[in-house]
Order: structure tokens, then C-alpha cells, then sequence
């Protein structure tokens, strides 16, 4: 390893060619800040989502251009989007598995519904699954079990 050389995930989002070479990274001057860790990312087609450490913002990342919303729900790792609106899910603690839907407008994220996820059966999420949103899906991994919802699942229970 040379010396003197930043770590290639530095920047917290790196864009890569087919071949692997780096197409776009994340600037440290954003508006919303650095990306000091990721906790949630979500990528469909050429767009990107990401809510990160320490401030939590919602930022989307779509042709080279930011854009994102101040957020108040910390510790969020899985986002789902569509069409204005956003589910974080998860969290610090007793909020591992906390379920916030809200809007995307103006300049912040408006949660207006909260719930908790569980397994089809009602129990707990295991505390081994993976937990992802990719678009407008939340997927979930447990076992043998693989589960998925959709936005609307997710806005209305």
C-alpha cells in the first residue's frame, strides 16, 4: 500500500465505471455534510439514496446532481423510496426494527405514520436478517425466508 493515498470508500459514495475505474465520488463539501458512515442505501437504475452518519439527511444522487432533505429519524438502516415518499427503517436500541414513513418536500423528510416490523407470523425480526430497501421495495432475509414489501405495505400497514 502506498503511502500518502486515501482509502478508495473515503468519500462514503463512489460511482464506478464497467471497468472499475471511479466515475463520480461523493464531494466533502455537500450541503448536507460528509458522509462519515451509510447507514442506509438504496439504488435503482442510475439514481442513488443514502442516509448517513452523524446528521442522518436524505440524500439522493442522480446524474452527478445532489439533492437532499434534513432528517430527524437517526440510526435508519434501510430506505425505501417512490413517487415523494420515504420509509426509514430501524434504529438505535429498542428502534432496531422501527418502521418510519413519511414525504420528501421542500427541505426535510415529514414522517406522519410509525410502526414496527415483524415477520409475517408476528414475531420479532430475527437479529441475524438482512434488512434492504432497493426502490420502492423493502426486502428482508431471515433464514431460509426471503420477504419483501412494498411502499404502499409499508405507508398504510
Amino acid at each position: 500500500m502506498a503511502l500518502g493515498l486515501d482509502p478508495i470508500g473515503q468519500p462514503g459514495l463512489i460511482r464506478f465505471t464497467p471497468d472499475l475505474g471511479i466515475a463520480w465520488r461523493y464531494p466533502y463539501n455537500s450541503k448536507f455534510g460528509v458522509i462519515t458512515d451509510c447507514y442506509a442505501l438504496n439504488v435503482t437504475g442510475e439514481v442513488a439514496w443514502a442516509c448517513y452518519y452523524t446528521d442522518f439527511p436524505i440524500v439522493r444522487v442522480r446524474a452527478g446532481t445532489i439533492t437532499g432533505w434534513a432528517n430527524e429519524v437517526k440510526g435508519a438502516h434501510a430506505l425505501v423510496v417512490a413517487d415523494g415518499s420515504a420509509v426509514l427503517i430501524g434504529g438505535y436500541g429498542e428502534d432496531r426494527h422501527r418502521v418510519v414513513a413519511g414525504t420528501i418536500e421542500g427541505e426535510a423528510f415529514s414522517p406522519h405514520r410509525h410502526a414496527r416490523l415483524v415477520m409475517p407470523n408476528g414475531r420479532p425480526v430475527p437479529q441475524d436478517a438482512a434488512v434492504m430497501g432497493r426502490g420502492s421495495e423493502l426486502h428482508v432475509v431471515a433464514g431460509h425466508s426471503w420477504l419483501k414489501l412494498d411502499l404502499k405495505a409499508l405507508t398504510t400497514g
